[in-house]
């Protein structure tokens, strides 16, 4: 080949050894990289899980104090692990704290769908909610047949097994109310 000054020049080839060292280079960064991104990712998962049980703890201590706070918390909390049921039940029971019954019963109904998606903890919890929420109401069938399914798995608070007496006392079963009283002692 001619040059631009007229002279000949020749195409010189760079040797294996350059070669080599250039995709051991080109490797090292890829991995590198690699690294950097693979790390990345986990803290903000960490960061994630750790702001997830933030918003459950904080969410839930709220609910007696100030549910309306709790229920923003928690639906955020829904929002960064949607298959996880604590946020619902969570969001469910400061539905229930704030005295929305209403909402709280079609919540737990329609949108969670009795829960039925969740294991059978998650549903008796979720039940002795609604039959809380029907208690209040005053709808006694309602609320000692969603009491009665939450006793299905043993743990179930003091306060829903003496709701569940009444209910049953109110809708004049004064056997039944006596013996739910005497599985509560």
């Amino acid at each position: 080949r001619l040059s631009a000054a007229g002279h000949v020049s020749e195409k010189k080839k760079l040797p294996a050894k350059a070669w080599i060292i250039g995709g051991v280079c080109c490797a090292v960064l890829i991995a590198g990289g690699v690294f950097f991104y693979i790390r990345h990712q986990q803290q903000v998962a960490a960061e994630r899980v750790e702001t997830y049980q933030q918003l459950l703890d904080e969410g839930n201590a709220l609910c007696s104090t100030d549910p309306e706070k709790a229920q923003a918390m928690l639906l955020e909390a829904q929002e960064l692990f949607p298959e996880d049921p604590a946020a619902y039940t969570g969001y469910a029971y400061a539905l229930y704290s704030s005295r929305a019954y209403d909402e709280c019963i079609a919540y737990i109904e329609d949108d969670l769908a009795l829960g039925k998606n969740y294991d059978v903890s998650v549903q008796n919890q979720l039940s002795e909610i609604l039959g809380a929420a029907y208690f209040e109401k005053e709808d006694y069938a309602a609320a000692a047949s969603f009491f009665r399914l939450s006793t299905a798995g043993g743990d179930v608070t003091v306060s829903a097994m003496r709701d569940y007496a009444v209910s049953l006392g109110r809708l004049g079963d004064i056997n039944a109310a006596d013996e739910v009283l005497q599985r509560e002692s």
